[in-house]
C-alpha cells in the first residue's frame, strides 16, 4: 500500500 501514497504525493501526475 506504499505505492498509492507515492502516487497520491504527486507521482500520480508522472504516470498520467
Amino acid at each position: 500500500n506504499n505505492e498509492r501514497q507515492f502516487f497520491g504525493s504527486g507521482t500520480r501526475l508522472f504516470i498520467v
